[in-house]
């Protein structure tokens, strides 16, 4: 009875592990080998219905021209936090020519 069990657990673990292993990799690869950004400012916006500017310090001293972000039409970043999940969120970004190694986001 116990050995046709398979049968019915099989298919739901392969979709689990199928559906969760790529967020696993990305996450050790962020968090091994790229350097990511550091939070500089977060600021509360009132009257705004809760949003809160967050400004990110680019780590990568290019302006952020190696991972595409200054020069690209509807810019976002995928952001995750490993202490809270291993899942990234994409967010829509914004950026001043003068100052491209800071980037801003608005987050509700």
């Amino acid at each position: 009875h116990y050995n046709k069990m398979i049968y019915y657990l099989a298919p739901s673990l392969l979709t689990y592990m199928a559906s969760n292993m790529p967020i696993l990799f990305e996450s050790m690869y962020k968090s091994w080998w790229q350097r990511g950004a550091q939070i500089s400012k977060v600021v509360f916006i009132p009257d705004s219905g809760g949003c809160v500017e967050i400004s990110l310090q680019l780590n990568d001293h290019s302006g952020g021209k190696d991972i595409g972000i200054v020069d690209s039409v509807g810019k976002y970043i995928r952001l995750t936090v490993p202490q809270i999940s291993c899942k990234s969120h994409p967010f829509s970004i914004f950026s001043s020519p003068s100052d491209p190694e800071n980037i801003k986001m608005l987050v509700r």
